[in-house]
């Protein structure tokens, strides 16, 4: 038993949506009558159709069946060669089947849908809409976007102006609509627009036929501007100054007399209430007085006393003139002062200053520091008074660095201000030491005795 199939013509083409045939020749090649079947194969072979699907043959007889190929006009018929066969099984001898193969060649297309949501934008500055473009047919498409008004009042941006869509995909674009001029007061005003989605089709770089017609997208949509003062507002003020009057009103009518006369009423009882303890406190109040009249006299009988005391010890003492002695006076003066102090230190090690130290008889208020990190070393900087730390920085944040101090730090007789590093182990240049600096300023007020003889 056997089987042998022809095909008449292997290589065909066709365009989604429509259907391209050809013969297929089967022959019992066996010695006995046999019926066969037909399976198609390959990526066409949900396209294929085979008319009879079955044939019955006597030995050494063949006959021509007919094979259609019908892509559906849809994104999944892909464009380019799609191979494809059929089977031919007998049904005594599947064994013996026989199989021709053929390849067809699927036509490109473009079928671009668009569609704006919502079709009626309001606002009062600007519109906002969406734009979702949808590409139905089998090739990548770029589509360029773009807009127009009529009445040329309007203003367009779009978030991309440019999509490349892919084969049954959605794409989505933001739209915004501007006017060219505000509107404070009116009617709402309606501003159609028209969008339009130009498909950039070019020629087929490999067959270098010319690319289908290209017909632009044009999807319609309404602007309504409505004014930056609604209508509602000028009611709403004229309400709310009726209700504030009529407020005002009822306070001066009603409520104001009412809180006058029981703050009146409250406040005589409450004065009633004080006189009562005044005129219970009075013989006290007297009696209290009196005493300080007789503590005063009394003080002054005292004054009278030590003045004579005084006389009496001057004529002991002969009447001659008391020895002088050394009076300190203490002057304060202050002047804007200055300086500056230098660090280095090896990669990975640490560096410090020796420090200032402020006199014993002065004091520094520091009211503003720059720090300097010329070479952009990489390590950390700490300024440091009396020991303790009052400024720390990365030493790769800055070049140079200025703070100004509201309420200065002031540095007492006998404390230090030093400055110390961190040089980090990774320089910029390898092996470069850190060096750094810091400018001090502010005021030093120096404290002097002066002596003076006293009579």
């Amino acid at each position: 038993m056997g089987t042998s199939v022809s095909l008449q013509q292997s290589a065909l083409a066709v365009q989604p949506g429509s259907s391209v045939s050809t013969e297929l020749r089967i022959r019992n090649t066996g010695d006995v009558v046999d019926q066969f079947a037909f399976q198609p194969l390959g990526d066409a072979a949900s396209w294929i159709t085979v008319d009879p699907p079955t044939v019955r043959l006597f030995p050494a007889s063949d006959q021509v069946v007919t094979v259609t190929i019908a892509p559906p006009r849809v994104a999944a018929s892909k464009a380019g060669l799609a191979s494809w066969a059929i089977k031919a099984i007998p049904a005594e001898d599947p064994g013996g089947a026989a199989v021709a193969e053929g390849t067809v060649d699927v036509a490109a297309f473009y079928e671009i849908g668009a569609e704006l949501q919502p079709v009626t934008g309001r606002g009062r500055l600007a519109g906002r809409f969406e734009l979702a473009v949808d590409n139905r047919g089998n090739m990548p498409v770029p589509v360029r976007l773009a807009a127009t008004d009529t009445e040329q009042t309007l203003g367009f941006e779009f978030n991309p102006i440019q999509i490349d869509t892919q084969p049954g995909s959605a794409h989505f674009a933001k739209v915004k609509v501007l006017p060219a001029k505000r509107m404070w007061r009116g009617q709402p005003k309606n501003s159609p627009f028209q969008i339009v989605v130009e498909p950039q089709v070019r020629l087929d770089p490999e067959s270098g036929a010319d690319a289908p017609a290209v017909v632009p997208i044009v999807v319609a949509g309404n602007f309504l501007q409505e004014p930056i003062i609604p209508k509602w507002l000028l009611k709403a003020v004229l309400i709310a100054l009726a209700v504030l009057l009529a407020l005002f009103i009822l306070w001066k009518t009603l409520l104001k007399p009412s809180v006058e006369s029981a703050a009146r009423e409250i406040a005589i009882e409450e004065v009633s209430a004080v006189e009562e303890q005044v005129a219970a406190l009075a013989p006290a109040v007297e009696e209290a007085a009196q005493q300080a009249e007789q503590a005063q006299e009394d003080a002054a009988q005292a004054g009278e006393d030590a003045a004579q005391a005084e006389e009496a010890a001057a004529e002991a003492g002969g009447g001659g003139g008391g020895g002088g002695g050394l009076i300190n006076v203490l002057n304060e003066t202050s002047a804007p002062s200055n300086f500056r102090l230098e660090v280095t230190a090896a990669p990975g090690a640490p560096g410090t200053t020796s420090g200032i130290a402020n006199p014993e008889n002065t004091t520094f208020a520091l009211t503003d520091l720059i720090l300097q990190n010329p070479g952009g070393d990489v390590g950390r900087i700490r300024v440091k008074l009396n020991g303790a730390t009052i400024l720390e920085s990365a030493m790769e944040n800055f070049r140079d660095l200025d703070f100004h101090f509201v309420s200065p730090y002031v540095v007492q007789p006998g404390e230090a201000i030093s400055v110390e590093i961190d040089c980090a182990a990774e320089q910029i240049i390898a092996g470069d030491p850190c060096a750094a600096a810091v400018s001090f300023s502010g005021f030093t007020t120096t404290i002097t005795e002066t002596p003076a003889e006293g009579g």
